[in-house]
């Protein structure tokens, strides 16, 4: 129940272009700065901020972050090189508008929330068209693995119109304290209330609110699905072992299935099926990339940046 790492939406530079061998390493110190370094980008109470002066941070602050992207683009290039593709305009026009479509029906509505979420992220007009490309780039490489079964479509159509749970959840790190906590609920304390104290879980802060749940929904484990199906409105589970955790869950409520007919929504389930497989599969894609690269990094701040975010890349999964 982790959420998934956004390698795709992460990813947000411009496509790098292939370099030659790159130059022996100098640091700052004796690195003879140009006349570009030098020039102001910014001032400071009439005080000059060169560019020079700005590189060793943004190294610091996002130096590993950059370069996964610029070698995800260069790895993407070669791919398509070598599968004889290539991304179009056209591509990248239909990625903006599958964009616009997930955020929202209305066009202008998701136009100004598509602006939006661009100001959050920095994301101008070459950082943008970068997304766009990589979006495009991925979906073409992934475009043969994706396929839409009647088993999967069924699958959808459970999770989303079947019946459903609604529940709370803590999970902690030891079985002693999951049956702790179970014994502070049955003597009276608030399940939300230990929850909010207790869980490690991001549905923590909503004292352990979890989206309705439906037994057919393989993103929760088997065994809190086959839990929740047990309990009665009221009824708090047994320590459920999960893969490094153990989990108490509280059934709210049952919520019955809605009265829709499969073949009434068969063809947009199978879409979003498709899509949902489509981005999974890019996904990976791009995980495994940048995962599998041969990286040699010349500058030391560079390659602890670069592991700081490898590491962090990885503790997301």
């Amino acid at each position: 129940m982790t959420p998934r790492p956004g390698w795709i939406l992460a990813a947000l530079l411009p496509l790098a272009a292939c370099a030659g061998p790159a130059p022996s390493p100098e640091t700052p110190s004796t690195r003879p700065a140009s006349e570009r370094d030098r020039r102001p980008v910014a001032y400071v109470q009439g005080r000059a901020v060169a560019w020079s002066d700005l590189r060793r941070p943004l190294v610091e602050i996002a130096g590993g972050e950059a370069l996964s992207e610029i070698v995800l683009d260069q790895r993407l290039d070669q791919r398509l090189e070598s599968r004889d593709l290539r991304v179009t305009a056209a591509d990248r026009r239909a990625e903006r508008e599958r964009l616009l479509a997930r955020i929202g029906r209305d066009a202008k509505q998701a136009a100004r929330l598509l602006r939006g979420v661009r100001n959050r992220r920095g994301l101008g007009k070459q950082r943008f068209d970068a997304l766009l490309w990589r979006n495009a780039a991925l979906r073409k490489l992934v475009a043969g693995e994706v396929e839409v079964t009647d088993a999967a479509i069924r699958q959808a159509y459970a999770i989303r119109y079947g019946k459903r749970y609604l529940a709370r959840l803590i999970t902690v790190s030891s079985l002693a304290k999951a049956h702790e906590l179970r014994e502070r609920i049955a003597s009276g304390t608030d399940f939300a209330t230990v929850a909010a104290e207790q869980s490690l879980a991001p549905s923590a802060r909503r004292g352990g609110l979890l989206k309705p749940i439906s037994p057919a929904d393989p993103d929760y484990p088997a065994s809190v699905r086959k839990a929740i199906t047990k309990l009665a409105p009221g009824d708090v589970s047994s320590p459920i072992a999960l893969a490094d955790r153990f989990a108490l869950i509280k059934l709210e409520k049952t919520l019955a299935a809605r009265d829709v007919e499969l073949a009434e929504k068969r063809e947009r389930i199978a879409r979003a099926v498709r899509e949902r497989r489509e981005r999974r599969a890019m996904e990976r894609l791009a995980r495994s990339l940048v995962k599998d690269a041969d990286v040699v990094i010349l500058h030391p701040p560079l390659e602890r940046a670069w592991q700081r975010y490898r590491a962090s890349a990885e503790g997301a999964r």
